[in-house]
């Protein structure tokens, strides 16, 4: 045979033939894959990045040109073509752990489970993330049995219905909403096939692909599966609260109401009470948590004779006594929820984003600086007569603010000249 490159003897065609069937096989890629994912895991940026315990499974599709045993029609990704998918997980050290040919038909969630126990290397992943394509209440049952935490992007899915426990149970406001049931008694029916089913795939015996289509015939689940798909339900609705609380697009509110049917379901009486006050707010003979008492200065708008006072701070102490044993720098909050969040994008939305609250009572506190209060004021006015000076007094009620009489204060002047006048008053 004559050398492919040159006259280098290792580059002869019958030995790159030898070695892609000697070594180029499954078992030696796993192999050699296993060597980069340690390594990778070495690297101190690798290791800033994760600690390898979280990682994504998704589907990349090829369009495949020869007829071969993974080529599928596939319209919506191959067009008139036939293609194939490949499988890969990758985890939070950007290292590829392993991957799977499927063909292009099939949904990727008949396939997560076989790729998670078929990993080259690594740690073996706690948390488990996928797109929609790859969720079903099957799957997820399956994860959670097999001790990965499921958290599938659910924000496109049809079906975000909540389920409860209880069918009995009043959830309120959420007794439309709360549709769904969880059937306790299919799940402890079936327990002892559930967990034959999860042994039998961790043990390598069955793959789990082949276990998803046995548990989903024509798409109706069989006994056993919907037994498990019950079970899934329990942690996708804890999955779907807690990506609520993280997402900041969404409404506390709608997580609230979760909460509620939650409580119902896990039977936490503590649960549901803090949720419904969290939604209606609490009232006077409530006690309110302490995440609802915040610091806030007070501010004070006024007018004087000669100014005008914006936003002058002033501490609890300079207000009346009768006020400062009532009123105080913390602000208790105990609306509602979507009160607190109106006040929040109202306070978003002004110049300088922040909130301004009256303070309790603020209206009669405004009025008490104003009552009506004695004064007395005593003045030196002349007599036009004689020009001796004399003391006047003069009494009002009127505000804190003295005001100057319209008319010159006028005396009963006591000199001579005033009594030969017969008392009469003398004009300053």
């Amino acid at each position: 045979m004559t050398p492919v490159v040159g006259g280098a003897r290792a580059l002869t065609r019958d030995r790159l033939s030898h070695v892609d069937q000697t070594y180029l096989r499954l078992a030696t890629y796993k192999a050699a894959n296993a060597t980069l994912i340690a390594a990778q895991a070495g690297i101190p940026l690798a290791q800033a990045w994760g600690g390898g315990l979280v990682a994504s499974v998704d589907g990349m599709r090829f369009v495949v040109p020869s007829a071969t045993v993974y080529a599928r029609p596939n319209p919506k990704y191959f067009g008139r073509g036939r293609g194939a998918t490949w499988l890969n997980m990758l985890n939070d050290q950007a290292s590829g752990l392993g991957g799977m040919v499927v063909a292009g038909t099939p949904r990727d969630s008949l396939y997560v489970l076989d790729v998670l126990y078929d990993r080259d290397g690594g740690k073996r992943p706690e948390m488990i993330v996928t797109d929609t394509a790859s969720y079903s209440d099957i799957v997820y049952g399956l994860l959670t049995l097999a001790g990965f935490s499921y958290a599938p992007q659910l924000a496109d899915l049809p079906d975000q219905k909540l389920w409860r426990i209880n069918p009995r149970a009043d959830y309120g406001p959420l007794q439309q909403i709360a549709r769904g049931r969880i059937a306790l008694d299919k799940i402890e029916r079936n327990w002892e096939d559930i967990c034959r089913v999860i042994a039998s795939i961790h043990a390598g015996a069955v793959r789990a692909h082949d276990v998803i289509r046995m548990l989903s015939r024509d798409g109706r689940p069989t006994p056993l599966g919907d037994a498990i798909a019950h079970y899934g339900r329990i942690p996708k609705t804890l999955h779907q609260i807690e990506n609520d609380v993280l997402d900041e697009s969404k409404p506390l509110a709608a997580t609230l109401r979760k909460c509620i049917t939650l409580g119902g379901q896990a039977g936490s009486a503590d649960l549901r009470t803090w949720a419904a006050r969290e939604l209606r707010g609490y009232g006077p003979d409530d006690e309110l948590p302490q995440y609802r008492v915040v610091g806030a200065p007070i501010l004070v708008d006024g007018v004087t004779i000669r100014h005008r006072i914006t936003a002058e701070r002033i501490s609890a102490g300079d207000l009346p006594d009768i006020v400062a044993e009532h009123v105080g720098e913390d602000v208790r909050l105990s609306s509602s929820i979507g009160g607190i969040e109106a006040l929040i994008h109202e306070a978003e939305s002004g110049d300088d984003h922040s909130l301004k609250l009256s303070l309790p009572g603020g209206a009669e506190i405004v009025i008490l600086p104003t009552l009506p209060v004695s004064w007395e004021f005593t003045t030196m006015v002349k007599c036009r007569r004689c020009g001796a000076s004399v003391t006047s007094s003069r009494g009002r009620r009127c505000g804190p603010v003295a005001r100057s009489a319209s008319r010159p204060p006028t005396a009963a002047c006591t000199s001579p000249c005033s009594r030969s006048a017969g008392g009469q008053p003398a004009n300053r």
